[in-house]
């Protein structure tokens, strides 16, 4: 080895510009001629590495001038090269996964039972409820069976059931019996958007958990005008629409308050019946409203209050 060191150095010496690329090719045609000549694998790129160090200090001494070439830094900036790399397909996949995302979403979860139209339970023994929306009772203990409960139940079930959905989450974490309060997606579609669409549910929204309210407000309309599911086969108790008057009262003719949450500013309406309905005062000049049919405040973007029986 000492010997070939000495003969490269010459070489070097003699062929300061012209010949490097020579010299580099007979040290390569070296490297190789050696690694063919042993038994057991070698690892090329550290055997390389070696003999390249090797002779740093002989290229070194020479070139010391702003064009000496630097052949360990060469190899530095090769390894910095792959980690870049390597980083930028780091930041390409965080960026794709959040692309990606459906919004806040949770990894998909399998439905191994389906307890009535709007509430899952998901393997784990996690028990699902889906927001902003209300099916009719098939299983509540102190009610009767509602009308198209059953159906409402049974399409549940034949959507999700042994089903893997995606669960996205709104602000709340639970509701009060300690069920997921979630949005349901099978594939690209909300299930909760799609049982008030075809008329299997209600729009029900409570705040916080507003993020689709306008979504199932618009559903409910649409299933309502074409007297999809429940709206075309059940009689759902709604005050009757009265014909106003030249009353410049509008007690006198429509009972139904509209009123708009200060803080939250969420439009929240309140029948005769409603506990809080007495304590409401409705201001018109801050956009509240008298409504004589629910259906009418539900079409202006009204919710009924959670006090309402």
């Amino acid at each position: 080895m000492e010997k070939r060191m000495k003969l490269l150095k010459n070489i070097i010496l003699s062929w300061k510009n012209g010949m490097l690329f020579l010299f580099l090719m007979v040290l390569l045609a070296d490297i190789f001629l050696n690694l063919s000549l042993k038994d057991q694998p070698i690892n090329i790129t550290e055997k390389t590495k070696l003999e390249i160090h090797s002779i740093t200090p002989i290229i070194s001494d020479f070139y010391k001038d702003e064009n000496k070439i630097n052949i360990s830094q060469q190899i530095t900036d090769s390894q910095e090269s792959e980690e870049t790399i390597t980083l930028e397909d780091i930041e390409i996949t965080s960026k794709q996964e959040v692309m990606g995302e459906k919004i806040d979403s949770e990894p998909g979860a399998k439905v191994i039972k389906v307890i009535d139209g709007d509430t899952i339970e998901v393997e784990g023994g996690i028990v699902v409820r889906y927001i902003g929306i209300d099916t009719p009772e098939t299983v509540h203990p102190q009610k009767e069976i509602q009308c198209f409960g059953t159906e409402a139940s049974s399409v549940n079930r034949e959507l999700v059931l042994d089903k893997t959905v995606r669960l996205e989450k709104d602000i709340s974490e639970t509701d009060k019996y300690g069920r997921l309060l979630r949005y349901v997606w099978l594939d690209e579609v909300m299930v909760n958007e799609y049982l008030v669409r075809e008329g299997y549910a209600k729009n029900s929204t409570y705040p916080p958990d507003v993020k689709y309210q306008q979504l199932f407000i618009t559903a409910e309309r649409q299933a309502r005008e074409e007297k999809n599911g429940l709206w075309g086969s059940c009689s759902y108790p709604i005050s009757p629409t009265v014909t106003a008057s030249s009353s410049d009262d509008p007690k006198n003719n429509c009972q139904i308050k509209g009123n708009i949450s200060t803080d939250s500013h969420i439009k929240i309406y309140h029948l005769p019946d409603c506990s809080g309905y007495s304590k409401t005062q409705i201001d018109e000049n801050k956009g509240e409203k008298w409504f004589c049919s629910e259906e009418e405040a539900v079409d202006a973007g009204w919710r009924k209050a959670e006090n309402c029986p």
